[in-house]
Formats: structure tokens, C-alpha cells, sequence
């Protein structure tokens, strides 16, 4: 699956159209994740790992009305146990392909599929959707909420601040 996902990516922006057709956009923000789970440990304790904050950057293309990605994202864990706490944590690079109504504020609907760098991370696919409010120099922020399907219906909020040029 994931080796079909990549190709299809990519011979959608190597096409000539894209590059005829295509705006760029370069983005960094921030990614918050909004898991929380606790098990017990079976020894009358509890193990909680609480997903949190990271920061990343990468490029954004808009093939008018799909928009693909690649955008690099790090993302911290923390894990309790005993009153002790431990935190790690992961990058990968994250695939966004939305589906984008067009305007200067627009909303995007699609899938992710993410590909650990680092070890201890898992690839993960799911949901993503949210709002875009773009200023006319090219300027936005795009809020993204990210529905993971593999890994435990991981839930994430993407922040990003970009820049779009081309036509």
C-alpha cells in the first residue's frame, strides 16, 4: 500500500501539468497531538503516554483542487510510571493529499499518510480536514485536524504558517 501511495504522489508532481498548473507554498507550524492513554502496568500502577508538541516545515503543492505535501514533523511523548516521567521524541515526514474549495479562505478534506524517520515511530494513514484563511500577499495559516485510521485512532492538530507563489 504504502509503496502505491508514493508512486501515485509522485507522478502527480512530476506530471508537466503540475509545474504548469501548480502553486507552491512553503509552510512550517507547529503539530499538537491530543492522545492520552493509560493501561495498567500489572503490578497495581498505571503506564500513562501523553502525546504533545512538535514543530516541522515542508512545501505544499495546489494542483487546483487537489493539493499534495510533504511536510517534515517531530512530535514529543511523554510516558508516566511510578511518578516517574520519560519523554521522547519522533519525526517523520507527513503526506498530506486534500481535496481544497478554492478561495481566499478555503476548507480541505483528504488523507495523510505518515512515514517515520526516527526510531520508535510508526507509519500511520488517516483523515484530514480544516480551514485555510489566506491574505492576498500570499500569506496564510492552515488549521488541520488529523484522524489517524493504523495506529490506534491517533488524533492530531496541525498549525501551519505558509507563504504560496506561482499561478
Amino acid at each position: 500500500m504504502k509503496k502505491y501511495f508514493l508512486l501515485l504522489v509522485s507522478l502527480i508532481a512530476l506530471s508537466a501539468d503540475a509545474f504548469a498548473e501548480g502553486r507552491f507554498s512553503i509552510v512550517g507550524g507547529v503539530n499538537y497531538g491530543l492522545d492520552s492513554t493509560s493501561t495498567p502496568d500489572g503490578i497495581g500502577g498505571t503506564i500513562t503516554v501523553k502525546s504533545g508538541m512538535g514543530f516541522g516545515g515542508g512545501l505544499l503543492m495546489n494542483l487546483h483542487p487537489v493539493e499534495i505535501g510533504a511536510i517534515y514533523a517531530s512530535k514529543t511523548y511523554t510516558a508516566e510510571f511510578l511518578g516517574t516521567s520519560t519523554s521522547t521524541s519522533v519525526t517523520g515526514i507527513h503526506i498530506p493529499v486534500m481535496y481544497r474549495f478554492r478561495g481566499l479562505t478555503s476548507f480541505g478534506v483528504g488523507g495523510f499518510y505518515d512515514i517515520p524517520i526516527t526510531s520508535g515511530g510508526t507509519s500511520n494513514y488517516g483523515l484530514t480536514a480544516g480551514p485555510r484563511f489566506g491574505m492576498t500577499n500570499g500569506f496564510f495559516v492552515d488549521l488541520r485536524f488529523n484522524y489517524g485510521l493504523k495506529t490506534g485512532n491517533s488524533k492530531d492538530v496541525l498549525a501551519l504558517v505558509g507563504y504560496s507563489f506561482g499561478k
